[in-house]
């Protein structure tokens, strides 16, 4: 899980993950990227991936 949220947090909105981090990232990572706009992208892309994996840990689905 480590592996993958460190890839995933580096991946800077390029489909460099493992299969399996794609499987558990792919929904929460395209829904993003239809968001993505602006300077501030990268910073929105982690407040938001960290907020839905607080959420997902609760079992809540925004």
């Amino acid at each position: 899980a480590k592996t993958c949220d460190a890839k995933f947090e580096n991946i800077k909105l390029k489909h460099q993950t493992s299969s399996d981090c794609k499987k558990k990232n792919g929904k929460i990572l395209s829904s993003m990227i239809k968001t993505l706009k602006g300077p501030n992208t990268w910073l929105i892309v982690r407040k938001n991936y960290n907020k839905t994996k607080a959420r997902a840990a609760w079992g809540i689905r925004s």
